[in-house]
């Protein structure tokens, strides 16, 4: 969260009652190492580079990437960001004369061989969900009013949505519809102090009860507000 339709909301969350952590610290998931929201997403910002790159694709073309291709990218990065250690671990007891060119290109062999199917093997499935809370990151959204005797005035929400884990974010995922338009008819029915001087503990208040008020088993501790700003609107007003 995790990622999921709701990565491309734009709807408005709420904050926690205390100052809210750095969203980029939260740990998506776990193995001999942590990994967190920050390296998640910098994988994901190479990967889609990868797959748009025209210098990676036969016919030199570059290739559309669907907001569902990349939920699923972020989910199988989760999964291998772990399985990627049993790997490094056994690369790593190469002899010493092997060089690093040499190992990586032992690992890209490795990574392309296909074994003989086991027919005793567990059935492999689609990739497990991570273990652990998910935070989702959501693009900022900006909402635009003209206040009597302000002039226009804008606020500006950072969001993020937290799950105890990828299950219950998953579960989330067809109400993504549901929390945009609760959040957004929660803000547009606010009056002029949100715009002019916002309470964080306040907004997350009001705007998670607009969520439970459409979705009652939406998780009270799921919404987060890591930028709050409000101020003299520099676009057209929304109406």
């Amino acid at each position: 969260m995790p990622p999921l339709v709701l990565l491309l909301l734009c709807a408005c969350c709420a904050a926690a009652d205390a100052p809210p952590t750095d969203p980029a610290q939260a740990i998506v998931a776990e193995g001999g190492g942590l990994y967190r929201q920050r390296d998640l997403d910098a994988f994901l910002l190479v990967a889609m580079r990868h797959v748009r790159s025209r210098t990676l694709v036969a016919d030199g073309r570059s290739v559309p990437v669907s907001s569902a291709d990349e939920d699923q990218m972020r989910r199988v990065l989760i999964e291998a960001l772990v399985a990627r250690e049993a790997l490094v671990a056994a690369l790593a007891q190469l002899p010493a004369r092997v060089s690093p060119a040499a190992r990586d290109a032992i690992a890209v062999d490795l990574l392309a061989f296909q074994a003989e199917p086991n027919p005793r093997a567990a059935a492999v499935g689609t990739v497990a969900p991570a273990q652990g809370p998910v935070l989702v990151r959501l693009p900022p959204c900006t909402v635009t009013r003209a206040l009597e005797g302000q002039g226009r005035r804008q606020l500006t929400l950072g969001l993020a949505l937290a799950f105890a884990d990828a299950a219950a974010a998953q579960q989330m995922e067809a109400q993504a519809p549901i929390i945009q338009d609760a959040v957004l008819g929660a803000l547009r029915a606010a009056g002029p102090e949100v715009f002019l001087d916002p309470d964080h503990a306040q907004l997350k208040s009001r705007l998670g009860d607009a969520i439970r008020a459409r979705i009652p088993a939406f998780p009270s501790d799921g919404l987060l507000i890591p930028q709050l700003e409000s101020g003299p609107a520099d676009q057209p007003v929304e109406r």
